[in-house]
This record gives structure tokens, C-alpha cells and sequence, in this order.
């Protein structure tokens, strides 16, 4: 079935646990959904569910004190990591399971879910039933960056996207804070690998100034 249209995501810079307490506070209806829907960082979260219910709590944080600039997530249309997708998420786990099921190939690289924030194994990742909690519930940014960078000693990230991680996620988390450099991947760097690759194959001059420019921004910090 087609996901529930009513929906949206909105970024605060308040804790999970701040707006946790809001949600309790807000007096919504059993029939409203707001929840966390993402914990980026100790003072990064995004809350996801019903746009008036969300509204809601924001003006409930905003009368405890907190300075809140809500942001809407780009890019959503829907309630993403939250109970609003539960009608879809049946549907959405048979059909990882149909894709993946008996496969029989094995990971080649290690995989940490930000569902549980651990590493996860073949069976989990072929799981229907992992991608549809993926879909319905919070995202741990935080403890997946832990796992990485704790227990298997991960120190150099490369993100794709707008750098939130490196920005919000990392610099709270041991080790990494002592020593840190983020690599950030800009958006339009894939545009001209994409461009690049194409030019190859057709035997085309490829002019490398603009994929060297959109590459890597590196960010240096030391505490």
C-alpha cells in the first residue's frame, strides 16, 4: 500500500531525552504520532511524526526554555523512523526477504545498523524485518559511530551528504574527539564521477579541474 501522505521530519537542537520529555508534556492524542525519529548528536535530534503534533511539541520545548530553531528535514515527505509507517512496513519486509532470500553470498565489508547500533550480519542485513524497524523507528547515529570508532577502531570517516555527521555526530565521540579529521564527500562530486565515467567509456577527453575541485573538503579539528 502507499504510504501514509500526511508527514513530516523536523530538526531540533535539543537531546533525545529533552524531547522525549516534551512529547510526554505535549497532551497529544492517542491518535497522533510525534516521536524522535533520529538521535544525530547530544544536542542534534530530529522528531518525526504528524505535522501539527510535531508543531506541538516544538512549542512545548520552546515554553520549558529551550532555544529551538526547528528545520525541516529536506527531502521528506513522509514520518520517516517512526510508528506512522508501521501500515507499509509488513509489505516493505516481504519484500527484502523475496529480493534477498537464499542468495548465498556473504558480506564482503563490515556493516554497523543504526537501528541497533552494533554491527550487523548477513542474516540481519538480508532480513526483511531489519529495514522495516529501520523504517519505523529511531535511527542511532550516535551509537553506530561508537561501534565503529570503539570497538573496531574506525578513525577516518568519509561522509556522502551535507556533513551532519561530522558536524554534529562525531565530535562527541571517544576517540575520535582527541584527534579528528572529516572527510565530506559534496553532493556534486557524484554528478561529476557519474560525467567522468560516462566520458571514459565513450572515449571522450575528460577535463579532471572540476572533478579535483568538487573531490573532498576536509575539515581538520584538535582539541
Amino acid at each position: 500500500g502507499a504510504a501514509p501522505i500526511a508527514g513530516c521530519m523536523m530538526a531540533v537542537g535539543v537531546g533525545a531525552d529533552d524531547c522525549e520529555a516534551a512529547i510526554a508534556k505535549a497532551g497529544l492524542r492517542s491518535s497522533d504520532v510525534c516521536e524522535v525519529g533520529a538521535v544525530n548528536g547530544a544536542g542534534s535530534t530530529v522528531l518525526s511524526g504528524d505535522a501539527h503534533a510535531v508543531a506541538r511539541v516544538v512549542v512545548v520545548l520552546r515554553e520549558g526554555g529551550a532555544k529551538v530553531r526547528p528545520r525541516r528535514v529536506r527531502g521528506t515527505s513522509h514520518a520517516d523512523h517512526s510508528r506512522r509507517l508501521v501500515p507499509i512496513a509488513a509489505n516493505l519486509a516481504w519484500d527484502v526477504d523475496g529480493i534477498l532470500h537464499d542468495k548465498g553470498s556473504t558480506a564482503l565489508t563490515m556493516v554497523v545498523s543504526t537501528v541497533t547500533g552494533k554491527t550487523a550480519d548477513v542474516a540481519t542485513l538480508r532480513s526483511g524485518a531489519h529495514w522495516a524497524a529501520h523504517m519505523t523507528k529511531r535511527v542511532e547515529y550516535v551509537k553506530a559511530a561508537r561501534c565503529l570508532a570503539r570497538d573496531h577502531g574506525v578513525a577516518t570517516f568519509v561522509e556522502i551528504g551535507d556533513g551532519l555527521l561530522g558536524r554534529v555526530t562525531l565530535p562527541i565521540v571517544e576517540p575520535l574527539r582527541l584527534a579528528q579529521t572529516f572527510y565530506r564527500i559534496k553532493a556534486c562530486f557524484l554528478r561529476h564521477v557519474a560525467d567522468y565515467v560516462q566520458a571514459k567509456r565513450e572515449g571522450r577527453t575528460v577535463q579532471r579541474r572540476g572533478l579535483d575541485d568538487a573531490l573532498i573538503e576536509e575539515e581538520e579539528e584538535e582539541d
